[in-house]
């Protein structure tokens, strides 16, 4: 299988000392991401199938887009975590902090046959957009185990799932997004959610499963506890199954 995770982060300098809390702790969340993906558990992703898009430009990134179309990928893994918001109902990303660099949610869709799409980012209209924090903070970490035998069943999981895209949104519309130095609400809370699902499969015999719906469903009763202005959201077809969030293999 081809697949390829595209993890993009907002910045708003090269200098990382003259990042506020926002801006690192959105880094911070791209770590964590990165991570879990090159865990078993997150699908035993290889360094080689995961780009990283920091401290960039958008001509850069739609260029890099552009490429990984051209591959005809069969799974795409995208992950933002910064600034966004609506305008016209249209949901709009910023990769830092200069007003020409912004990208827009359908540039991410369709990357791949199948997508999984978490976009960690506000989602007010513009004219109402505000800043609050919240802290949540988790880490995946990389177990050694059989990583090809978690590739393979992450794959046939994977070819399994609905043609198109799955869209996690940490938010619904005219929400905000919270998060700090540690981390986005939502990213941090649906590794939690992963982290808690691989401990209760210690010992178990057969190979298991977390979908992206239930690992999305199960951190949306976090983030609302710990913030009850904001609520994680789901695209997805109306039937069948999304694409794996974590996989297990005895």
């Amino acid at each position: 299988m081809n697949r390829l995770a595209l993890l993009i982060n907002y910045s708003e300098t090269y200098n990382y000392d003259l990042w506020d809390d926002d801006t690192k702790g959105m880094y911070y969340d791209v770590e964590c991401i990165k991570n879990y993906l090159l865990s078993p558990f997150g699908g035993a992703w290889n360094e080689n199938e995961i780009i990283t898009f920091t401290r960039g430009h958008k001509v850069d990134l739609l260029s890099i887009i552009t490429f990984i179309k051209e591959y005809q990928i069969d799974y795409s893994f995208v992950y933002f975590s910064g600034h966004g918001y609506l305008n016209d109902d249209v949901l709009c990303l910023e990769i830092n902090n200069e007003e020409e660099h912004i990208i827009f949610e359908n540039d991410l869709r369709n990357i791949g046959d199948r997508n999984l799409i978490i976009l960690d980012c506000c989602r007010k209209s513009l004219s109402s957009i505000s800043e609050e924090a919240i802290k949540q903070a988790s880490i995946v970490e990389p177990l050694m185990l059989d990583i090809e035998q978690y590739r393979i069943y992450y794959e046939k999981l994977v070819n399994q799932s609905n043609i198109g895209n799955t869209i996690l949104y940490a938010c619904r519309k005219e929400e905000s997004a919270f998060g700090d130095e540690l981390g986005g609400n939502y990213t941090q809370n649906l590794l939690r959610c992963a982290r808690r699902w691989q401990e209760s499969c210690r010992n178990k015999e057969n190979n298991e499963y977390l979908s992206s719906y239930l690992a999305h469903a199960e951190a949306k009763i976090l983030v609302t506890q710990a913030q009850a202005k904001q609520h994680p959201s789901i695209e997805k077809a109306r039937s069948g199954i999304t694409p794996p969030f974590a996989v297990y293999v005895p």
